[in-house]
């Protein structure tokens, strides 16, 4: 499996280093960051809770699917600043995955490399067991975080990666 890490422009994130850990961590999903950051014009906030924003949803994980085309992948994963509208950090159309790191720094101290980390281990989580989600905040990678300052005891690493 290949993940391609794609960040917007207002996002402070160093992918390729990002990439070069997870890579070293991981032996058969393999990572890949996008040189530069994509502006893709999100409708701002945006949701997918509505049919229509649904819709507008779709066509931006389309639009972000035609931008890296010439990339081989089996998953797009953008990292962004701006706020989804239910306030929920992930959201998912097809193969591509809108990871919000708005408010991130209200939620937790820890470094946004660490939610990039989980969410992504989330995510990994999710294609092997989906409809184990559960609402009790335990340090879990099925955690729902519906309130997301859960994200303080399930982003710490059980180690520290220099």
């Amino acid at each position: 499996m290949k993940i391609l890490l794609v960040q917007d422009k207002g996002v402070k994130i160093d992918l390729e280093r990002s990439s070069n850990i997870l890579n070293d961590l991981c032996n058969t999903v393999r990572f890949e960051s996008y040189k530069s950051p994509i502006n893709v014009e999100l409708p701002s906030p945006y949701s997918i809770i509505r049919k229509t924003s649904y819709i507008s949803l779709k066509k931006e994980t389309e639009l972000l699917s035609q931008i890296t085309s010439n990339i081989e992948k089996d998953y797009l994963f953008y990292v962004t600043s701006r706020r989804h509208r239910d306030n929920y950090f992930l959201h998912a159309s097809g193969n591509v995955i809108i990871c919000s790191f708005f408010g991130w720094e209200y939620y937790t101290n820890l470094p946004v490399e660490n939610g990039l980390f989980y969410f992504i281990a989330d995510c990994l989580a999710l294609q092997i067991l989906e409809d184990f989600r559960h609402q009790k905040l335990t340090g879990c990678i099925y955690d729902f975080l519906g309130d997301k300052t859960g994200v303080d005891i399930c982003a710490v690493p059980k180690t520290s990666v220099q």
